[in-house]
């Protein structure tokens, strides 16, 4: 068998190698039909799912939820997405892949918000109400139990604006006072704004990095995004948006369910739905306790008006189509579609083990992918090859591998695909974390000296 040790195999040919599959092809033509489905995936294992959901949203115009029955397993995922479609956000291309987590620690704990997590709540609720083409967004139960705002509420409490608009200044500072934005020195985190002449620096609820607007008399003459921790420009923008905190719990607004907030065409990815009705059960228990404990000088939603019940949950994710993965399944009369799939082998780090498992592989005509999150790795694991096969007199075609430039959290081996996925984490044996938005508290830890400087 011939090797492809010094060719890499591009991410994106491996989400192009399941969108020719029979599996993909029966799932799109469920989502092409505009009417309600139940299908199960029996079979899947390790990053298979990423790979599938990949090659199906490529394909696919609804937006899909998929619904991980934790935090850490749903960020794993979300990661896996965004290195399959090669996510990289700039002024011109917004990201399609969204992560949909909590806003609170606890419920009615407004003292322990993570403004973080209302930035990428808001993102994606702004993104739903434009409906602005396609888009994967990836959650847990926890975050689906928090109630949404409206639509309506949102646009009507968004500000617009673009390059030569006339419109004061006074008028702006005053609609970000009316949306409690906090006036400060220098901007670090959203809900901040500060003011210098005609200067108007913001950190909307929506964005990765705050806005510079600059006015000339009453016309925006430049729009810029920047970095907090050395006041540098980054990009010239034509025109922004700026929403305020719309997860505050004290908006004394009515609320609904996320999962009746977005679309009746979005597809509904779910990982073993009864756990998932437990862990919301679970949210709303919490809530009535908290609520019973508060202080009753004060005004606080009720936890109806706050928090999905389990109830809720399970009749919302029923008025849109569902696709189960997972063990444990709910709907009984759902189509199945089963795969032959295994997790990847462990190796304990001995290579000879490895190379026995690719020959074997091989053999059997199943093709072989090593999956490497860097350059500096992809060379590590083609030196230690190459000395190998030195040292025991083996050609290159004795050696039947591909590198793939691509990060995923778990290998698995397709045998009716015939392809095995490796991880080069899990080969080496290493800790491999997910990555989500960072907090902004670090950013603040810039000089008043270097600001000014």
């Amino acid at each position: 068998m011939k090797t492809n040790i010094t060719h890499a195999v591009k991410a994106s040919q491996l989400t192009d190698f399941y969108r020719e599959s029979k599996a993909v092809g029966d799932i799109l033509h469920l989502c092409k039909q505009n009417e309600l489905f139940r299908l199960q995936l029996k079979g899947l294992t390790g990053s298979a799912i990423s790979v599938m959901a990949s090659a199906v949203f490529a394909n696919s115009g609804p937006l899909h939820l998929i619904v991980l029955p934790e935090k850490e397993q749903a960020a794993y995922i979300y990661n896996d997405l965004e290195n399959l479609l090669g996510e990289q956000e700039t002024p011109f291309h917004k990201k399609k892949v969204l992560f949909f987590p909590t806003t609170y620690r606890r419920p009615y704990e407004i003292e322990k918000t993570d403004n973080t997590n209302v930035l990428s709540r808001t993102e994606v609720m702004k993104r739903i109400g434009t409906r602005d083409g396609g888009t994967l967004v990836v959650t847990y139960p926890e975050a689906l139990a928090e109630k949404v705002v409206s639509k309506a509420y949102l646009k009507k409490n968004t500000l617009r604006l673009g390059l030569g608009e006339s419109l004061s200044i006074d008028f702006v500072i005053d609609l970000l006072a009316e949306y409690n934005f906090e006036r400060e020195d220098f901007v670090v985190e959203p809900g901040q704004y500060s003011l210098r002449g005609g200067i108007i620096d913001v950190f909307s609820f929506t964005n990765d990095r705050p806005y510079r607007i600059e006015f000339f008399g009453d016309d925006v003459e430049s729009i810029r995004t920047f970095d907090p921790a050395n006041q540098l420009s980054i990009d010239r923008l034509d025109h922004i948006t700026i929403t305020p905190n719309i997860q505050d719990r004290t908006l004394q607004e009515k609320r609904q369910s996320f999962l009746s907030y977005i679309p009746r065409t979005s597809v509904v990815w779910m990982r073993d739905f009864s756990m998932a009705v437990d862990m919301i059960a679970k949210e709303y228990d919490k809530a009535e306790t908290a609520f019973a404990e508060l202080n009753e000088d004060i005004k606080h939603l009720k936890p109806d008006e706050l928090f999905s019940s389990s109830d809720e949950f399970k009749t919302d994710i029923l008025g849109h189509s569902l696709i189960e993965f997972g063990t444990h399944f709910l709907m009984q009369e759902a189509r199945q579609l089963n795969f032959t799939m295994s997790p990847q082998p462990s190796f304990n780090k001995n290579f000879d083990l490895l190379l026995q498992n690719l020959d074997e592989n091989s053999k059997a005509g199943i093709r072989n992918l090593i999956l490497s999150d860097s350059e500096k790795q992809s060379e590590r694991i083609q030196t230690i090859f190459s000395d190998m096969k030195a040292n025991r007199g083996l050609k290159d075609s004795d050696l039947n591998y591909s590198i793939v430039n691509l990060a995923l959290n778990e290998g698995f081996i397709d045998r009716e695909n015939k392809l095995a996925c490796y991880t080069d984490h899990q080969i080496f044996e290493r800790y491999h974390k997910y990555r989500i938005r960072d907090g902004f508290a670090g950013k603040q830890a810039i000089t008043m000296k270097e600001i000014y400087d």
